[in-house]
C-alpha cells in the first residue's frame, strides 16, 4: 500500500507550518517519518547509531525501499551504493562533514540533514553523477567548492539552503534535468547557480538566489525556466551566455523579483534573446536601460512585488530556520 505523494506532501506542509519557531524542526521530522512509513509500508528502518555504528555500515546493509535513519551527531558521510534508499537525518543536528556521493544509482532520497565543509579539500557537498530520480529535500549545505552538483542526472532539490560555496552553490551540467523548488541558494558563494551544457529543462520555482559574490544565475548552452523567484543582492542577477532562458512570457508571467543587484539585473550575450515578462524590477516599474541588456524583453512588468512581505514558502522558512539554528547544532 502506497500513499499518494501529493496528499502526503500537503499534509506534511500543513503540519510543519503550524509548529512555532524552533519546534518546527521537530514537527517536520516527525511528519517526515510518517510520510516515509506511509510511502514504504514494507520498508526496513536501519538506525544509526542504535543499530549500526556508522551511516556507511547501514547504507551497505540497506536494500531497495529501506530507510537509513541517522540520529543527531557528526558523521563521515556514506557513499550511496544501492538504488531506492532514503538517508534521513533528524534535522540540523545530523551533520555530515564530507561529500555525499550519489553515483550510478537511482531513486535516492536525502532529507533532514546538514552537510558541512569549510576547507579547500571539500569539493562537493552532494555529488550526483549518472543518477536519476534523486530527491534532496530539507538539507542545509555550506562550505564546499560546489554545494550540490548534478552531472548527467535528474534531480529534485526542495526546501534546501546552500551557501558559502567557494565556486558554485548549485551546479547543473552534462545534460542533467533539475528542478529547484522553495530553496535559498548563493549567500557568500561565487555563483549561486550555474547551468551549462544542459539541453534538457532545468526549472527554478519559488526560490531565492541572493548574496553572491559574482552572479546569481548563469546559463551557458542551457534550457532554463525561472518562476516566482527572488534574484537579489548579487553583482549580476542573471547572466545568459547562450541557450534558452525563460524568465517570463506574456502568456506565462515570470513573477520573478530583481532587486539590489549591484551592476546588472539581466545580462545577455549579443544575439541571445531573453524573455522576462511579468517580473518586478523595483519601485520604478520598468528597469533602466543600464539594468538589462538590449535583447531582454521586459514588457509587461509588474508594478509591485508579487511576494510582498511574506516568505517564499514554508520550506524556505524551514531552510532559514536551519540557518539561524546552525550554531546550536554539533560543531
Amino acid at each position: 500500500m502506497h500513499a499518494d505523494p501529493k496528499n502526503v506532501d500537503d499534509a506534511r506542509a500543513r503540519f510543519c507550518t503550524r509548529a512555532p519557531g524552533p519546534l518546527r524542526l521537530v514537527a517536520c521530522g516527525l511528519a517526515l517519518g510518517i510520510v516515509l512509513f506511509a510511502a514504504h509500508a514494507d520498508a526496513r528502518v536501519l538506525r544509526v547509531p542504535d543499530e549500526y555504528a556508522s551511516p556507511q555500515a547501514a547504507v551497505d546493509e540497506a536494500g531497495a525501499g529501506d530507510i537509513v535513519s541517522v540520529a543527531e551527531g557528526v558523521y563521515e558521510p556514506p557513499r550511496m551504493t544501492e538504488s531506492d534508499v532514503t538517508l534521513m537525518g533528524s534535522g540540523v543536528g545530523t551533520v555530515f562533514i564530507q561529500e555525499i556521493d550519489i553515483r550510478g544509482v537511482d531513486g535516492i532520497v536525502l532529507t533532514g540533514l546538514r552537510v558541512r565543509g569549510g576547507t579547500n579539500d571539500h569539493h562537493f557537498g552532494i555529488a550526483c553523477e549518472d543518477a536519476n530520480d534523486i530527491v534532496i529535500r530539507d538539507v542545509a549545505i555550506d562550505g564546499f567548492h560546489h554545494g550540490i552538483s548534478a552531472s548527467g542526472s535528474t534531480v529534485r532539490i526542495a526546501g534546501c539552503e546552500v551557501k558559502d560555496a567557494f565556486n558554485v552553490a548549485l551546479l547543473v551540467t552534462q545534460d542533467s534535468a533539475v528542478r529547484v523548488e522553495d530553496t535559498v541558494a548563493g549567500a557568500d558563494s561565487a555563483i549561486g547557480m550555474l547551468v551549462t551544457e544542459c539541453p534538457r529543462l532545468t526549472e527554478v520555482r519559488r526560490s531565492e538566489i541572493r548574496g553572491t559574490l559574482l552572479v546569481g544565475l548563469r546559463a551557458a548552452n542551457a534550457n532554463v525556466t525561472v518562476r516566482d523567484t527572488r534574484i537579489e543582492g548579487n553583482p549580476v542577477g542573471v547572466d545568459v551566455v547562450s541557450g534558452h532562458v525563460d524568465l517570463g512570457r506574456s502568456d506565462d508571467p515570470g513573477r520573478n523579483v530583481f532587486l539590489a543587484n549591484d551592476v546588472l539585473d539581466v545580462l545577455a550575450a549579443r544575439r541571445v534573446n531573453v524573455q522576462a515578462s511579468g517580473c518586478y524590477w523595483g519601485r520604478g516599474g520598468r528597469p533602466g536601460a543600464d539594468r538589462v541588456s538590449p535583447t531582454v524583453e521586459v514588457f509587461p512588468w509588474l508594478a509591485s512585488d508579487p511576494a510582498g512581505a511574506r516568505p517564499v514558502s514554508s520550506r524556505s522558512r524551514l531552510a532559514t530556520n536551519w540557518a539561524r539554528l546552525k550554531t546550536r547544532g554539533p560543531q
